[in-house]
């Protein structure tokens, strides 16, 4: 569906997602996932987009990829370069898919191929972009394993998947990610099976690499400890929608939506031997969003109004943006 207000500040943002709403049919009715998503990513930035698992973070990255499965309705432009890609036919998808935005997923064991070695793998992406060779496409996915820092790359590459250790499963996705130098790198929390130590690798080589490449990244996490590592500025979302967006700094020391306040709060500090504090409750089932403040049952500030009327999006004299009635 196209928006007119689609152009409002989509200038020079690699990607820009304008008042998009997602339901989808299960049944006999939509049930709302996404609702007036707002946020966009400019050129060679690192965005991190934040909330609990039930929040909205992959749906809203399976939306900009065009991989929602079943009957869909939706509301708004999701613009990438200049280009709304809401109304993008599967066969431009197939183009931009791949070629000008990647992926990197969870897990990479799910995705990566049992029977097919990384060698063939990584070749047969290469062949899909360009069209080269067999042999220049072996030779380009050996120095595609060699940028991502792949111990024995010459040997790494005759190996399937089950042979590698996760951290260095994980490091071939990501060089399947940028085998075509994408515009917008989309990471759904690459981090999250693997152990600290390795985790804190992966992190530091998708920075170097986004430094290196000048590649824009949306950075999907619920740890806000990541979020600091990667990022200069972050969207908090919960029960589908944006609730708050600034800069790291800013948002680490001064949160002004409760439930950014809250994720904060349950952090651990190291230099405490407290109990950790945790936000009451669970995140709402997707589709039984309360009404008024989606956060009102879970939040110490609800009043009357939070829960009764829905709060709107304001944006404050330095950039920040917050939906709460108490700002």
């Amino acid at each position: 569906m196209q928006n007119n207000n689609e152009n409002e500040h989509s200038g020079g943002h690699v990607l820009d997602v304008n008042n998009y709403s997602l339901s989808i049919k299960k049944g006999k009715k939509y049930i709302n996932i996404l609702k007036g998503m707002d946020f966009y990513i400019d050129k060679g930035e690192v965005l991190g987009v934040v909330g609990e698992s039930g929040c909205g973070k992959s749906m809203t990255a399976l939306s900009i990829m065009h991989l929602i499965n079943g009957e869909t309705k939706t509301e708004g432009s999701i613009m990438f370069n200049g280009k709304n890609i809401l109304n993008a036919t599967k066969k431009e998808m197939l183009n931009i898919r791949g070629n000008e935005i990647s992926m990197i997923f969870q897990e990479p064991m799910t995705s990566l191929n049992p029977v097919l070695t990384i060698g063939e793998q990584l070749s047969e992406v290469f062949m899909a972009h360009s069209r080269i060779s067999k042999k220049d496409a072996y030779a380009k996915a050996l120095d595609a394993l060699k940028l991502v820092k792949i111990a024995e790359p010459e040997k790494r590459i005759k190996c399937y998947p089950h042979e590698l250790s996760g951290g260095m499963r994980q490091r071939v996705m990501i060089a399947m990610a940028l085998s075509s130098d994408p515009k917008l790198l989309i990471a759904d929390e690459p981090t999250t099976a693997l152990d600290v130590t390795i985790q804190a690798q992966i992190l530091e080589l998708i920075r170097d690499l986004q430094k290196k490449l000048d590649t824009s990244v949306m950075f999907i996490t619920h740890d806000l400890g990541v979020v600091a590592e990667v990022c200069k500025r972050a969207v908090i979302l919960y029960c589908g929608h944006v609730v708050e967006e600034g800069n790291v700094e800013e948002l680490f020391s001064n949160p002004l939506h409760p439930y950014t306040e809250g994720l904060l709060e349950s952090l651990p500090d190291i230099g405490k031997h407290e109990k950790l504090s945790m936000i009451p409750g669970n995140v709402p089932s997707t589709g039984n969003y309360p009404s008024g403040c989606p956060f009102h049952p879970r939040c110490k500030y609800a009043t009357e109004k939070c829960r009764t009327q829905a709060p709107v999006m304001k944006t404050l004299d330095n950039g920040r943006k917050v939906c709460c009635w108490r700002v």
